[in-house]
Protein backbone atom coordinates (compact mmCIF):
# COMPACT_ATOMS: atom_id res chain seq x y z
CA UNK A 1 0.00 0.00 0.00
CA UNK A 2 0.92 3.45 -1.30
CA UNK A 3 1.76 5.96 2.03
CA UNK A 4 -0.55 8.85 2.15
CA UNK A 5 0.79 12.39 2.28
CA UNK A 6 -1.16 15.08 3.72
CA UNK A 7 -0.01 18.99 2.92
CA UNK A 8 -1.35 21.54 4.53
CA UNK A 9 -0.73 24.67 2.58
CA UNK A 10 -1.51 28.02 4.53
CA UNK A 11 -3.49 30.81 2.87
CA UNK A 12 -1.74 34.24 2.02
CA UNK A 13 -3.04 36.80 4.36
CA UNK A 14 -4.02 40.02 3.33
CA UNK A 15 -2.16 43.01 4.99
CA UNK A 16 -4.25 44.28 7.37
CA UNK A 17 -5.58 48.15 6.25
CA UNK A 18 -5.36 50.83 9.42
CA UNK A 19 -7.28 53.73 9.34
CA UNK A 20 -4.80 56.90 9.10
CA UNK A 21 -3.89 57.80 12.73
CA UNK A 22 -1.34 60.87 12.30
CA UNK A 23 -1.71 63.74 10.03
CA UNK A 24 0.45 66.85 9.25
CA UNK A 25 -0.72 69.48 7.79
CA UNK A 26 1.68 72.26 5.95
CA UNK A 27 0.74 76.12 5.83
CA UNK A 28 3.11 77.92 3.45
CA UNK A 29 3.48 81.69 4.22
CA UNK A 30 3.13 83.86 0.96
CA UNK A 31 6.52 84.63 -0.71
CA UNK A 32 7.78 81.08 -0.27
CA UNK A 33 7.98 78.73 -3.22
CA UNK A 34 7.73 75.64 -2.30
CA UNK A 35 5.74 73.43 -4.56
CA UNK A 36 5.43 70.38 -2.66
CA UNK A 37 7.51 68.27 0.45
CA UNK A 38 8.49 65.11 0.65
CA UNK A 39 8.18 63.11 3.86
CA UNK A 40 11.06 60.19 4.66
CA UNK A 41 10.65 57.99 7.63
CA UNK A 42 13.64 56.54 9.70
CA UNK A 43 14.06 53.12 10.80
CA UNK A 44 13.68 52.35 14.12
CA UNK A 45 17.46 52.28 14.96
CA UNK A 46 17.74 55.75 12.79
CA UNK A 47 19.88 54.27 10.49
CA UNK A 48 18.25 53.95 7.31
CA UNK A 49 15.42 56.66 5.75
CA UNK A 50 12.70 55.96 3.14
CA UNK A 51 10.69 58.45 1.37
CA UNK A 52 7.43 57.51 2.20
CA UNK A 53 5.72 60.11 0.14
CA UNK A 54 5.75 63.05 -1.98
CA UNK A 55 2.90 66.14 -1.10
CA UNK A 56 1.89 68.50 -3.73
CA UNK A 57 1.56 72.41 -2.15
CA UNK A 58 -2.28 73.50 -3.69
CA UNK A 59 -2.88 76.81 -2.47
CA UNK A 60 -0.42 77.28 -0.26
CA UNK A 61 -1.35 74.41 1.77
CA UNK A 62 -0.40 70.55 2.25
CA UNK A 63 -1.61 67.60 3.82
CA UNK A 64 -0.46 64.01 4.61
CA UNK A 65 -2.07 61.38 6.77
CA UNK A 66 -1.09 57.23 7.24
CA UNK A 67 -0.69 55.01 9.84
CA UNK A 68 2.30 54.49 12.38
CA UNK A 69 2.10 51.70 15.32
CA UNK A 70 4.79 53.83 17.18
CA UNK A 71 6.68 56.81 17.11
CA UNK A 72 8.91 57.52 14.42
CA UNK A 73 11.41 60.33 12.92
CA UNK A 74 11.09 61.91 9.92
CA UNK A 75 12.26 64.83 7.87
CA UNK A 76 10.26 67.40 6.20
CA UNK A 77 11.79 68.74 2.83
CA UNK A 78 10.92 71.16 0.44
CA UNK A 79 10.36 70.50 -3.31
CA UNK A 80 10.57 73.83 -5.45
CA UNK A 81 9.04 74.46 -9.21
CA UNK A 82 12.43 73.72 -10.84
CA UNK A 83 12.40 70.22 -9.09
CA UNK A 84 15.46 70.56 -7.03
CA UNK A 85 15.66 69.92 -3.81
CA UNK A 86 16.04 72.53 0.00
CA UNK A 87 18.82 71.02 1.69
CA UNK A 88 17.35 72.11 5.22
CA UNK A 89 14.50 70.07 6.46
CA UNK A 90 12.56 69.49 9.66
CA UNK A 91 13.19 66.82 11.57
CA UNK A 92 10.26 65.50 14.04
CA UNK A 93 8.38 62.25 15.13
CA UNK A 94 5.50 60.91 13.84
CA UNK A 95 3.56 59.75 17.20
CA UNK A 96 0.09 57.90 16.89
CA UNK A 97 -3.48 59.36 17.59
CA UNK A 98 -1.22 63.23 16.89
CA UNK A 99 -1.77 65.58 14.61
CA UNK A 100 0.94 67.96 13.76
CA UNK A 101 0.68 71.30 12.05
CA UNK A 102 3.83 73.00 10.33
CA UNK A 103 4.21 76.97 9.38
CA UNK A 104 6.72 77.41 6.50
CA UNK A 105 8.02 81.23 6.72
CA UNK A 106 11.14 82.79 5.50
CA UNK A 107 12.64 79.99 5.12
CA UNK A 108 12.15 78.46 8.44
CA UNK A 109 9.99 75.77 10.10
CA UNK A 110 7.32 76.43 13.20
CA UNK A 111 6.27 72.98 14.37
CA UNK A 112 2.49 73.07 16.06
CA UNK A 113 -0.60 71.31 16.61
CA UNK A 114 -1.94 68.90 19.43
CA UNK A 115 -0.68 69.21 23.00
CA UNK A 116 1.92 66.95 22.26
CA UNK A 117 3.99 69.14 19.38
CA UNK A 118 3.53 72.08 21.45
CA UNK A 119 5.22 70.85 23.84
CA UNK A 120 8.29 69.18 21.51
CA UNK A 121 7.72 72.69 19.98
CA UNK A 122 8.72 74.48 23.11
CA UNK A 123 11.40 72.04 23.78
CA UNK A 124 12.70 72.22 20.49
CA UNK A 125 12.48 76.29 20.52
CA UNK A 126 14.49 76.61 24.16
CA UNK A 127 16.80 73.86 23.13
CA UNK A 128 17.88 76.24 19.75
CA UNK A 129 17.94 79.36 21.86
CA UNK A 130 20.02 78.16 24.56
CA UNK A 131 22.90 76.79 22.24
CA UNK A 132 22.61 79.96 20.44
CA UNK A 133 22.89 82.37 23.16
CA UNK A 134 24.71 81.02 26.25
CA UNK A 135 28.07 79.08 27.16
CA UNK A 136 28.06 75.81 27.45
CA UNK A 137 27.70 75.67 31.42
CA UNK A 138 25.33 77.91 30.88
CA UNK A 139 23.43 75.54 28.75
CA UNK A 140 23.50 72.60 30.08
CA UNK A 141 21.90 74.11 33.49
CA UNK A 142 19.43 75.54 31.36
CA UNK A 143 18.58 72.30 29.46
CA UNK A 144 18.45 70.66 32.60
CA UNK A 145 16.24 72.95 34.84
CA UNK A 146 13.50 73.01 31.87
CA UNK A 147 13.99 69.25 31.81
CA UNK A 148 12.48 69.02 35.48
CA UNK A 149 10.37 71.46 34.74
CA UNK A 150 8.49 69.72 32.23
CA UNK A 151 9.12 65.93 33.19
CA UNK A 152 5.67 65.28 32.92
CA UNK A 153 5.57 66.31 29.64
CA UNK A 154 5.45 63.82 26.91
CA UNK A 155 6.85 66.05 23.80
CA UNK A 156 9.32 67.82 26.27
CA UNK A 157 11.01 64.35 26.55
CA UNK A 158 10.87 62.94 23.58
CA UNK A 159 12.48 66.04 22.14
CA UNK A 160 15.18 65.47 24.28
CA UNK A 161 16.02 62.22 23.95
CA UNK A 162 15.55 62.04 20.20
CA UNK A 163 18.16 64.26 20.16
CA UNK A 164 20.13 63.47 23.03
CA UNK A 165 19.98 66.95 24.39
CA UNK A 166 21.45 65.73 27.67
CA UNK A 167 22.75 62.14 28.64
CA UNK A 168 20.25 59.36 28.50
CA UNK A 169 20.75 58.49 32.34
CA UNK A 170 19.74 62.04 33.80
CA UNK A 171 16.82 62.61 31.37
CA UNK A 172 15.79 59.13 32.54
CA UNK A 173 16.13 59.99 36.30
CA UNK A 174 14.13 63.08 35.81
CA UNK A 175 11.24 62.16 34.19
CA UNK A 176 8.70 60.16 36.32
CA UNK A 177 7.28 56.54 35.53
CA UNK A 178 3.98 57.58 34.09
CA UNK A 179 5.69 59.38 31.15
CA UNK A 180 7.96 56.06 31.27
CA UNK A 181 4.81 54.08 30.13
CA UNK A 182 2.95 54.54 26.73
CA UNK A 183 3.75 56.19 23.44
CA UNK A 184 7.63 56.77 25.13
CA UNK A 185 7.63 53.07 26.48
CA UNK A 186 7.72 52.12 22.51
CA UNK A 187 10.27 54.73 21.66
CA UNK A 188 12.67 53.05 24.81
CA UNK A 189 12.26 49.81 23.57
CA UNK A 190 13.34 50.56 20.55
CA UNK A 191 16.31 52.32 22.43
CA UNK A 192 16.96 49.40 24.10
CA UNK A 193 16.54 50.84 27.50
Amino acid sequence: MTPTYYFYIKKATKPVAHEPNFKVDITVSQGINDSGYLISMYDRDMVRCTQIADIAVVNRKASFATYVDEPRMVDLTATFPDGSICTHCVRFPFVPGEHAEVKVMNGTFHLTGTTFYKQYSDADELIENAEKYHKSEETQALLLDYLKKHADEEGCVMRYMHHDVLPRETILSIIPDKVKTGRLRMFLQQEGI
